[in-house]
């Protein structure tokens, strides 16, 4: 069942046997990736500490068409025109994630299987940590959800504004292809690599993720390929693109319908403003009324992406 709004009763939260299986979409694998890039790169941990809720990504500048240039030798003897190549700097957003429980102290002594009551040491796993872990689970679909369709907002200014991370593919502009309703051909795919290569996409490490329908298309379309691996629990399937490098095959089901979402990993890095001397992701004990226990899980974390030119996306596509 989904959530719903109460306390950790008795009355609503039986213990029950058998093995745990969480039903309905429980992936989370951009999310994966992150944490997977951090430990490759050696990392402590999964998010790269920044210094504030809004940090800075990146500072981008652009060159000038190229030309020929055209000096004589008379025109060595003035001075060269003096030129500056402005930059801009690119920012993101950590956003608070955090989901609340409260049990009574009646719920964390009911030592009861399925409404029986049990005697002795028999091992029961309590209701109050299990909860804990679910709701750990739906932290990380909501970030999975946020660092992709996030729309990004600044609360440095008013403390009733929330801060909120800019997912990628909401920050796309430079390599969107508007597919027309068409349908998926390697034609499309094709166009997207040559957007991304006229643009200075650097393409490190290129992942396409989408959500199941379009991932059976393209695999239709690419049929066998050179191998297949997988990567954090994720399974990936390798595609030659001309114009890429070998691009791994994503499901992801947050990504929106009708998107082929084009994601460069090596410009991508997860970021979190921890309080110091607290995990980056922790339960913290709150001040409870009355008998029983009340905490939160809490995390301030977000997306570093470099710059939005560095991915793309097709959208629109039937």
């Amino acid at each position: 069942m989904a959530s719903t709004t109460a306390n950790g009763l008795i009355t609503n939260l039986a213990n029950y046997q058998g093995e745990w299986i969480g039903i309905g979409q429980r992936k989370y694998p951009f999310s994966s990736l992150l944490g997977m890039g951090a430990l490759e790169r050696g990392e402590e941990s999964p998010f790269r500490e920044v210094g504030a809720m809004k940090f800075n990504m990146s500072q981008t500048y652009g060159l000038d068409a190229a030309s020929q240039q055209v000096v004589s030798e008379n025109d060595t003897f003035n001075a060269a025109t003096s030129t500056v190549y402005q930059t801009t700097q690119n920012t993101n957003f950590c956003q608070v994630m955090r989901e609340g429980v409260k049990f009574s102290d009646l719920k964390l002594s009911d030592r009861s299987i399925s409404g029986n009551a049990i005697d002795g040491d028999i091992f029961a796993m309590q209701e109050f940590q299990k909860q804990i872990m679910i709701h750990l689970e739906q932290m990380k679909r909501d970030f999975e959800y946020s660092i992709i369709n996030g729309t990004g907002q600044d609360g440095s200014s008013n403390s009733a504004t929330a801060f909120q991370v800019n997912g990628l593919y909401t920050a796309l502009s430079t390599n969107k292809i508007d597919a027309s309703a068409a349908s998926i051909s390697k034609a499309l795919i094709e166009s997207l690599a040559v957007s991304m290569l006229d643009n200075g996409a650097d393409m490190e490490d290129m992942y396409f993720m989408c959500r199941a329908d379009l991932l059976m298309e393209i695999n239709t379309l690419y049929g066998v390929q050179p191998r297949s691996e997988s990567r954090g629990g994720i399974n990936l399937l390798e595609l030659v693109v001309p114009g890429m490098p070998p691009v791994k095959l994503v499901y992801n089901d947050l990504v929106p319908s009708g998107v082929l979402l084009a994601v460069d990993m090596g410009h991508c890095e997860g970021v979190s403003n921890t309080t110091p001397g607290l995990p980056q992701i922790s339960f913290r004990s709150t001040a409870n009324v009355g008998q029983g226990e009340i905490g939160e899980v809490f995390a301030k974390i977000g997306i570093d992406f470099g710059h939005e030119s560095k991915h793309g996306a097709l959208h629109n596509l039937a």
